[in-house]
């Protein structure tokens, strides 16, 4: 009989044991659990620290409900945005190039989105808004500059205070 065989053979012999034995096995699991309830709880926490940090470094999920590709060597994983210095719980790694997803930063949300924004192509809203925000504040600038002439005054300690003449 060669090997394979034999394998599938204990398998097939084993559910077989543990169908006849399913209650036995549940009452030992339940006992083990409530003997070791605060092992089993550090461990839970160190095999998912230890998972997340293994996905920082080698893996990259793509969009909602995410592509995950693994495999990647990305650089280590920071607390901070590499942009603005923000300091982040949840950093997002942004990498530039398609043929090479390891190379990339480690930033916050609101720089991914500018970043994303600008590679793209999109900061033509960003000159429309600069532009409309200039064009407004030439307009606040002249109706302030009325409503000073109008109203004058200044009060003991030297500050402008608005009075009206």
């Amino acid at each position: 009989m060669k090997n394979k065989d034999k394998h599938e053979q204990r398998k097939a012999s084993h559910r077989e044991w543990y169908r006849r034995n399913k209650e036995r096995v549940s009452a030992y699991g339940k006992i083990y659990r409530e003997k070791h309830k605060e092992e089993i709880r550090n461990r839970r926490e160190l095999n998912r620290e230890k998972t997340l940090a293994w996905g920082r470094k080698h893996r990259l999920g793509i969009g909602r409900g995410c592509k995950k590709i693994n495999g990647l060597n990305k650089r280590d994983w920071t607390n901070h945005c590499e942009l603005c210095g923000k300091i982040i719980e949840k950093p997002h790694y942004h990498h530039w190039d398609d043929n090479n997803l390891s190379k990339g930063i480690w930033i916050c949300i609101r720089c991914h989105r500018m970043v994303e924004a600008y590679e793209k192509g999109d900061i033509i809203y960003l000159k429309k808004y600069l532009q409309l925000k200039n064009s407004l504040n030439i307009k606040f600038n002249k109706t302030e500059s009325k409503l000073k002439d109008n109203y004058k005054g200044v009060c003991k300690d030297g500050k402008n205070i608005i009075t009206q003449n």
